[in-house]
């Protein structure tokens, strides 16, 4: 089973590799205040 934690490594890993930044990463999906928290394990995004 993937857990937060695990989800959260990914995106910032996979963030990160591409050269982004958390802003240019999320594209206007969500707030880059949402997307900090849930790349730091603090907010479970849903799907």
């Amino acid at each position: 089973m993937i857990d937060d934690l695990t989800i959260s490594r990914v995106l910032k890993q996979t963030r990160k590799s591409l050269g982004l930044t958390q802003k240019k990463f999320i594209h206007g999906v969500v707030t880059t205040s949402f997307y900090s928290k849930v790349e730091r394990g603090i907010n479970k995004g849903r799907l």
